[in-house]
């Protein structure tokens, strides 16, 4: 009676199954490179590959290394796959288990063409053997998984055992053809041995697929939870941040108002001592009259101190309001030379012997600017030409000349480090309506303001 199966023409199936398993495997590496333990078992199909067409040509060529090899080849490829599918479980490697597996072939196979035994019989022991102590190894590692959906595990565990079971009943076989000479199976059925190994192939590279395909499936479910645990997380700190800039806004909203009252307040009694000052001057006796007169001096630097104060409190409340987008900076045709005499007109007359006389310029200098903001920093400029003891030395000087395309004004500066925020303070409300502002110094070593405004093109 003819075998079931043509043993060589399952071989030959097995061989292309193989092929196409390796294609596949290929497929799988170039996606993704770097899935772990695809590169070792995309080797151990290429092992199995050359392992299986040697077996399906055995009978052309020599007996003893054809058998040698293709279970050299075979077992190589059996051990690459374990440690693959170790590796894709996401297990702790344990490259001994395979690696003994293959160090027990390495003489078997040579000892087993030396000894005159049956070889159908000690073939079909050995590869019983080997290919079930592999499916076991296997089987080990799919039960001991963590973390891995579990049908596909105990898809792959189950495949093993049975294929485990289906080698150990390979191995009965080949040992009752040792000892009574013939098989367990009969000889029909005994291309199922190849038909089982055709099918634990093709099931197993299934079930492997589908063990990727779960591996890839938890990563995206944890990357996804890691975003959205991101994504809340940054959705409260962006509430907390929208909270914090509104309790700043809050703050800073609460702090302008206060000092806009505060600046407001202080105006009425600033101008109460100023007030009083001036009446003190008038009241004193004609012995204490003169400039020179300590009381006099007292009174005078009392009412410039008084006049910084209001002249600060006006700066900060102009540039509060561009801070808060209240005044937004014009460009005007303005006289500078009107803005200076109005607040020399304001100036008291002991404070105004020390200003030397403008310039008699005709016609007048046009500048552009904002008049909101060329004001107090021109205030600025002829309070710091001012000195409490200035009184001693020559006038301040005031310089209007035209340069690069604007008009310069240059006044005297007694005190540079007592009028530092007047300085910074000028220098913004400049800045603001497209002019500069800078300090020079002169070859006798003091300094001098330098106040810069383009002109108008007609």
């Amino acid at each position: 009676m003819s075998n079931l199966v043509d043993t060589r023409t399952l071989v030959v199936v097995l061989g292309c199954m193989l092929l196409l398993q390796v294609m596949g495997w290929l497929l799988i590496w170039r996606m993704l490179p770097r899935l772990p333990g695809i590169r070792l078992a995309v080797s151990g199909s290429l092992l199995l590959l050359p392992a299986m067409a040697q077996v399906s040509t055995r009978g052309e060529w020599s007996g003893w290394y054809s058998v040698v090899l293709s279970n050299y080849l075979g077992i190589g490829g059996l051990a690459l796959s374990s440690l693959a599918l170790s590796a894709m479980l996401g297990q702790k490697t344990r490259p001994w288990l395979p690696q003994a597996g293959f160090l027990a072939a390495l003489p078997v196979w040579p000892l087993y063409m030396l000894l005159p035994l049956d070889q159908g019989g000690m073939l079909s022991l050995l590869a019983g053997l080997f290919s079930g102590y592999f499916a076991f190894v296997m089987a080990r590692d799919c039960l001991r998984a963590k973390n891995v959906q579990r049908a596909v595990v105990w898809q792959l565990g189950g495949l093993n055992i049975f294929h485990c079971l289906v080698q150990a009943l390979r191995g009965c076989d080949g040992l009752a053809m040792l000892l009574r000479g013939t098989p367990l199976v009969p000889a029909p059925l005994q291309g199922l041995w190849f038909l089982e190994l055709i099918l634990y192939a093709i099931f197993f590279f299934i079930g492997v697929i589908g063990l990727i395909g779960a591996r890839i499936g938890i990563e995206l479910t944890e990357q996804y939870e890691i975003l959205q645990e991101e994504a809340a997380l940054r959705g409260r700190l962006q509430n907390e941040l929208t909270v914090a800039l509104a309790q700043e806004s809050t703050a800073r909203r609460e702090q302008r108002d206060f000092l806009d009252m505060v600046g407001h307040e202080f105006r009425t009694p600033l101008a109460i001592v100023d007030r009083a000052a001036e009446l003190m001057v008038m009241k004193l006796p004609p012995e204490m009259r003169p400039a020179t007169a300590p009381p006099r001096r007292t009174l005078r630097i009392m009412r410039s101190a008084v006049r910084r104060l209001r002249l600060l409190i006006d700066g900060f409340l102009t540039e509060e309001r561009l801070l808060r987008g209240d005044s937004v900076p014009r460009q005007e045709v303005l006289a500078p030379l009107d803005f200076l005499r109005q607040i020399l007109r304001e100036l008291p007359p002991e404070d105004l012997e020390m200003m030397a006389a403008l310039p008699f310029i005709e016609p007048p200098p046009r500048v552009l600017g904002d008049p909101e903001l060329l004001r107090p920093a021109l205030a600025y400029a002829v309070d710091l030409a001012l000195s409490p003891d200035s009184w001693r030395g020559p006038p301040a000087r005031i310089e209007i000349a035209p340069e690069a395309g604007g008009l310069t004004l240059s006044f005297d500066l007694r005190d540079a480090e007592a009028g530092r925020f007047q300085l910074s303070s000028a220098a913004r409300l400049m800045q603001a309506q497209k002019g500069r502002f800078s300090v020079r110094a002169n070859a006798d070593g003091s300094q001098k303001i330098i106040l810069w405004l383009p002109r108008p093109a007609h």
